[in-house]
């Protein structure tokens, strides 16, 4: 994690509410329930709001998220630095691919599923 402690919280984020149990550096999405309220992104390629900066452990709980910037996200797949990236349905980042809503680019690359790695939170669109 070469760029994680100089870069981490270089970030623009927002509060909400988590719907359920979030992990720390996981993608979220604001949960169509509710505004203000936010869940783990559930389906590959798919809208994402930001990356949660803290866990919550249950449903009401405060969740900061990181909507731009620089920030750990925890990769569901080995990544190549530079990397344009997604995030799956168990809200983690791997790599995009045609029609994928990109949400930023990797800034390190990960060996496996599970890494911590840097990124650039973006809003690209679809790649």
């Amino acid at each position: 994690m070469a760029f994680g402690a100089s870069y981490e919280g270089q970030q623009i984020a927002i509060t909400l509410k988590s719907a359920a149990a979030i992990t720390k550096h996981e993608g979220v999405t604001i949960a169509s329930q509710d505004d203000g309220v936010c869940a783990v992104v559930a389906s590959a390629g798919a809208q994402v709001t930001g990356i949660a900066q803290n866990a919550a452990s249950a449903a009401g709980e405060s969740v900061k998220v990181a909507v731009l910037g620089v920030s750990l996200v925890l990769a569901g797949a080995a990544i190549t630095k530079g990397a344009a990236l997604q995030i799956d349905a168990t809200g983690r980042a791997i790599a995009a691919t045609t029609a994928d809503e990109v949400c930023g680019f990797a800034l390190e690359a990960a060996a496996a599923a599970g890494d911590a790695i840097t990124m650039v939170i973006t809003y690209a669109g679809i790649f």
